[in-house]
């Protein structure tokens, strides 16, 4: 059975270690600030925090799809090696990306009849699509890219994303919310909690009087929906790491042995949500999606890969070359 490369694009928000580490390729994504173009994973690369600064201080970012001729390097060098390919495409509800993931699958095997490539619409957004990716990492061995592609439908709707943002603006502009109910509620001190629904669409679904009632708002959520037996948890910030670890500190008052990963939300998400955004994604105990039938064989999959640590399994990982 060939090994399979499981992709993403860099709107996972994974760690570059992360990703080095397990054999994760990430396919990186531009943007434009100012006059210049940005690779956000390699050079010319900004910083999220001067990112951050310069959208603060009135830059407006302008992002763009996953590029197709960029990806189709990416996957031809990993078919030529010997690999399968299971790729995990942001949300469609977010992004058009799937769309030319699946376009150059196509290209690809219409090319080469013997590659094997598969693209999943994770109706996942930044480290949840991360988180998404975390659990097939564990799943990979033993399986091939078709029953892993099938296991990553199913566990998609099992992956939960809550969010608060600071500056409503950046909500506005992408018709989140009107404009002039952001300009009231930025002057009442008002913030939105928001979720991904099942489409894999940003939803406002409550608000709260200020930032620290939002960020135990997130942790309302986590306590009334986790599957406990699921012990990683992944927070992703806009630039607000101390939001990011006072949030930690609740789920470690509530809860015991989680794994947590803390990194920021990256360019391509912060373009839409803005500094000071706090994210929070966990498994549910439910589907997102309540028409889905709960799977025997997936959920005992699910149990063996819930609490152990990636680094414990005895599984080879770091094995691309």
């Amino acid at each position: 059975m060939k090994k399979i490369v499981i992709t993403t694009d860099s709107i996972a928000d994974l760690p570059l270690e992360y990703l080095k580490n397990n054999s994760v390729v990430c396919i990186p994504l531009s943007y434009t600030l100012g006059e210049k173009v940005y690779d956000d994973l390699e050079v010319p690369f900004l910083s999220p925090t001067e990112f951050y600064k310069r959208v603060k201080e009135g830059d407006l970012p302008k992002t763009s799809q996953i590029n197709k001729e960029v990806a189709k390097k990416f996957w031809k060098e990993l078919i030529d090696k010997g690999y399968d390919i299971l790729h995990i495409s942001c949300s469609s509800g977010i992004s058009g990306s799937i769309s030319t993931a699946i376009k150059t699958k196509d290209e690809i095997l219409k090319e080469n009849k013997d590659a094997k490539i598969e693209v999943v619409d994770s109706i996942c957004a930044s480290l949840g699509v991360g988180l998404l990716v975390h659990y097939l990492v564990k799943a990979r061995d033993g399986l091939n890219v078709k029953e892993l592609a099938s296991f990553a439908e199913y566990l998609k709707q099992k992956i939960a994303h809550y969010f608060t943002v600071d500056d409503l603006k950046h909500l506005a502009r992408g018709g989140r919310i009107s404009k002039a109910s952001a300009g009231i509620a930025t002057v009442l001190n008002i913030k939105p909690v928001l979720w991904v629904n099942k489409e894999g669409r940003l939803e406002p679904i409550s608000k709260t009087m200020g930032r620290k009632k939002a960020i135990k708002k997130l942790l309302d959520y986590m306590v009334e929906e986790c599957d406990e037996s699921f012990k990683d948890v992944f927070i992703s910030h806009g630039d607000c790491l101390e939001d990011a670890e006072y949030l930690k500190k609740l789920i470690n008052e509530k809860y015991k042995g989680i794994n947590f990963k803390v990194n920021f939300i990256g360019p391509i998400v912060g373009t839409h949500s803005g500094q000071g955004t706090l994210a929070l994604f966990f498994v549910k105990k439910d589907f997102r999606n309540e028409g889905i039938k709960e799977n025997k064989t997936y959920e005992e999959l699910l149990q063996k890969i819930a609490s152990v640590k990636l680094e414990d399994m005895k599984i080879e990982n770091n094995f691309l070359k």
